[in-house]
């Protein structure tokens, strides 16, 4: 079994972001990354970057809901995340690119999600389905998350 935040939530790091001419944060790209998860096909709900009280810290919470598709599509793209290398693990081991890294919030990353969130468990066996899902999807959204960061140029 694995506790999972409730709802279902993903964690996206090392998100790039538009600035305006004075220097300040564009929320415009985290509007970007939602729609191309939607066009996707993934059952996301929300993103809500997280900011301290003056700048963004370079990642983003990705609500899913609580459903059992909503929980499925959530690890199917935790998935994708995880064949590109750019998962949990990756992000953890400190050598990591500039591209974004995705993972589910687990009770483990109770820190990053600042505030009081409800658990739920589920088996094992969706991790693995997910997993199965994400080989056998057409669509890769890791890849066309990437493509289009790469296609932007988000860090001026």
């Amino acid at each position: 079994m694995e506790t999972l935040a409730s709802p279902c939530t993903g964690i996206i790091h090392n998100l790039p972001v538009e600035r305006d001419d004075k220097g300040r944060p564009i929320r415009r790209s985290f509007t970007m990354i939602h729609n191309i998860l939607l066009d996707l096909r993934y059952k996301i709900k929300k993103i809500k970057s997280m900011w301290n009280k003056d700048d963004f810290q370079g990642y983003a919470l990705i609500e899913f809901g609580i459903s059992d598709e909503d929980v499925r599509s959530s690890m199917k793209l935790e998935s994708q995340f995880e064949e590109e290398g750019h998962g949990k693990v990756a992000w953890l081991s400190g050598n990591v690119d500039a591209r974004p890294y995705l993972w589910v919030a687990t009770i483990h990353d109770r820190q990053l999600l600042r505030s009081n969130v409800d658990y739920m468990t589920i088996p094992n066996e969706w991790r693995a389905l997910a997993k199965t899902e994400a080989k056998n999807d057409i669509m890769d959204a890791a890849g066309a998350v990437t493509s289009w960061l790469a296609n932007k140029d988000l860090m001026t």
